[in-house]
């Protein structure tokens, strides 16, 4: 049974074969052409405030013996928190808070490039409140502990690996022709640059190391295509296997009005012209199915094309530049994780606001 926190309704169709997928708003949002326009989001992740609880001001003892300079300081980190609950969790009581609540404010402090060893001095100021209350403190849980280590490992870790944007992304479609001689190929290539990156997609999953281990990929039969009086109206995309999990989620792309980046018009096109029924989603006309080599050498020599540096653009970038688009359309971070079928904060890697 799929975790509740990551599911999201489905939009209406009266297709029934979508009637149990899941479509997240990251998708959705990616779609659209006006990045002002705002995000709605149906579905709350966090328990809400209730009627009959008490507040909870914030209670610091006279007779601790902390400096008042610890004491200035604790006060500016805690309204930073008070901040963010305003901010992104309005519904949610901030105090006393809970793991599910701190995860995603650890998250924010690090977008917002605060050192590995300032981190820390945040959560101390929420354990000094709770403590301080005799409340139950929350950051004393492993899973704090662990989100607090992944910040160092993150932050001791330079990937030099920059997003592929919507932008980039059009750019690379429009030098196919100039790059891939290949018709078919280029068709191919098309569908597999814009699957990429609106479903967040490993390259293991659209292309092989080798020609005779494709168990990792997307099949042509984990594809399914949403028809409305004979009008195409999306694609339903079964994920059979992907790193670290042995669950199937269903991921559901709606057509968008821009033909040029649509994945779903793509993707059809791309399997009406090649005809296989079984196999691989993607394959050469002969049958064979793409290589990781031809994938990321052709992607070379489009990026080489339209003039950025391949030393920094790789077929990663594509679930990079997912991820960073998302959030910057302000996607909460849970959707961003399930959608990427992170299994923890390693997601945070891949947001990089200053390259987008």
């Amino acid at each position: 049974m799929r975790n509740p926190s990551l599911v999201i309704p489905p939009m209406p169709c009266s297709s029934s074969t979508v009637m149990n997928t899941v479509v997240h708003p990251v998708i959705t949002s990616l779609l659209q052409d006006n990045t002002s326009m705002p995000v709605p989001l149906n579905y709350n992740l966090y328990s809400q405030r209730e009627e009959s609880a008490p507040d909870c001001p914030i209670v610091v003892s006279k007779k601790d013996n902390s400096s008042n300079a610890t004491h200035k300081s604790y006060s500016r980190l805690i309204n930073s928190y008070l901040q963010f609950c305003e901010t992104y969790y309005a519904e949610c009581r901030p105090f006393p808070c809970s793991h599910i609540l701190l995860s995603p404010f650890i998250a924010n402090v690090f977008l917002r490039n605060y050192s590995p060893s300032t981190i820390p001095t945040h959560i101390s100021a929420l354990s000094f409140v709770h403590k301080s209350n005799s409340w139950p403190d929350p950051t004393d849980m492993f899973v704090i502990y662990k989100k607090l280590k992944g910040v160092r490992n993150l932050k001791g870790k330079n990937d030099p690996r920059l997003p592929i944007t919507k932008d980039i992304l059009i750019k690379l479609i429009d030098s196919l022709p100039c790059v891939i001689v290949n018709v078919d190929n280029q068709l191919a290539l098309k569908a597999m640059f814009l699957l990429a990156f609106y479903a967040f997609l490993r390259v293991g999953e659209i292309s092989t190391k080798s020609g005779s281990d494709t168990k990792q990929m997307l099949q042509v039969g984990d594809i399914s295509f949403d028809r409305e009086n004979s009008t195409l109206k999306g694609m339903s995309l079964t994920m059979t296997y992907y790193k670290h999990s042995d669950l199937h989620p269903n991921i559901y792309i709606p057509i968008c009005a821009d033909n040029i980046t649509c994945p779903v018009t793509h993707v059809h096109h791309y399997l009406s012209q090649f005809g296989h029924s079984s196999g691989p989603l993607f394959q050469f006309k002969s049958g064979a199915p793409v290589t990781r080599s031809y994938f990321t050498t052709s992607l070379k020599s489009a990026l080489s094309f339209i003039g950025l540096d391949t030393r920094y653009y790789k077929a990663h970038s594509f679930r990079i530049g997912a991820a960073t688009s998302a959030a910057a359309r302000g996607i909460p971070h849970s959707v961003i994780q399930g959608m990427g079928r992170w299994k923890s904060s390693a997601f945070m890697k891949y947001i990089r606001m200053q390259n987008f």
